[in-house]
């Protein structure tokens, strides 16, 4: 099997109307098509929007990468490998505060800056640890010291950081409407006029817009991570499960028949509230328009139907009991009983995350 079958982001599956629920929808190409105008721009066709475009190029580097990377059984030789549903990308930046405490110069000229970010282990905080060292060689005088912060803590500790004055120089950001609120406080640095066009271009428009407010730019894309289903081949096959699900009416079908060999079907990890909420989001984005959900995030109106309608979908789903027992008290990334080590260690047939979960 060759990686596009592996991998495969759905531009075989059936079309309709965008208004509808997953139903016999794709589930990859409907999500896209939810970031996409006109919504029947089709993935096999492109163009894609920009931000789109970027999500499909990002996956075809980062996926074939996740099988290679993800858990297997050494005893029983049994690969869990990467699900290809493909659903939308997450950028992730490194934004500069503008009112920081932490900046010290000390009266040889010397320069100390700190930084946060949520890397605690292994390959991820050594990135870091050498992308500092190569900067302080390369830059004389400069000191980073560097604070690695657990990814759930790290919202509410660089919070408190910001209402207290003394946030760090340099830290990780998502963009979106918590950046946007920064900006208003006049607590981060606009960057726009430190980029310079080949970084740019390297970069390019849709990683950029992400933190783009009013015009200027507050943070340099470090990623653009796809989010999907990830899934256990071995216990789809223990099931009997010889296809993967296209539409949620298919994954319907997939859980049902993972629970009748007494399989639990999917594992979520919803004491973080973070991965519960992507189920939302997924729904959302199949739901709601391109123009509503811009809308959305500037006026905080959730007054369009269709929020309401991807709650009841997300109801509908939940009634199925497709997840683990125990899954509002259970992490996502934390130990054996999280929802990433229950995928791994082969207790749980599937989980909704994104290309960071092999990590």
């Amino acid at each position: 099997m060759n990686t596009a079958d592996k991998y495969r982001l759905g531009a075989n599956g059936r079309e309709d109307s965008p208004s509808r629920l997953f139903g016999a929808r794709p589930f990859v190409l409907g999500v896209l098509k939810s970031i996409l105008k006109p919504f029947d721009t089709a993935i096999a066709g492109l163009p894609l929007s920009s931000v789109a475009d970027a999500v499909v190029r990002r996956s075809a580097e980062i996926l074939p990468t996740v099988e290679n990377n993800f858990a297997r059984d050494s005893t029983m030789m049994r690969k869990t490998r990467a699900a290809g549903i493909l659903a939308l990308g997450t950028t992730v930046a490194l934004v500069a505060a503008g009112c920081s405490g932490g900046n010290e110069a000390r009266s040889d000229g010397d320069v100390t800056m700190t930084f946060w970010h949520n890397s605690t282990t292994g390959p991820g905080k050594a990135y870091w640890q050498d992308t500092v060292a190569a900067f302080e060689a390369a830059n004389p005088g400069v000191t980073i010291e560097v604070q690695s912060i657990q990814n759930e803590d790290m919202d509410g500790k660089l919070q408190t950081a910001l209402n207290s004055g003394d946030a760090p120089d340099i830290f990780m950001a998502r963009g979106g409407g918590k950046l946007a609120d920064v900006v208003e406080a006049g607590q981060i640095m606009d960057l726009t006029d430190t980029i310079d066009e080949g970084t740019r271009a390297a970069v390019g428009d849709a990683g950029l817009s992400a933190f783009t407010v009013d015009g200027a730019i507050y943070g340099m894309p470090t990623a653009i991570l796809p989010g999907g289903i990830f899934y256990s081949q071995d216990l789809f096959a223990d099931a009997g499960v010889t296809e993967t699900p296209t539409t949620v009416d298919e994954l319907n079908d997939v859980v049902a028949d993972l629970k009748a060999a007494d399989i639990t079907p999917i594992a979520l990890g919803a004491k973080d509230a973070w991965p519960a909420a992507h189920w939302f989001y997924f729904f959302a984005l199949r739901e709601c328009s391109q123009e509503t959900l811009e809308a959305a995030a500037t006026s905080r109106s959730f007054d369009d139907g269709c929020w309401l309608a991807a709650g009841e979908n997300l109801q509908a789903l939940a009634e199925t009991e497709p997840f683990q027992d125990g899954y509002l008290t259970a992490t996502a990334q934390q130990g054996a009983g999280s929802s990433a080590g229950l995928l791994a260690n082969h207790q749980a047939a599937m989980e909704l995350m994104g290309a960071w979960n092999p990590g």
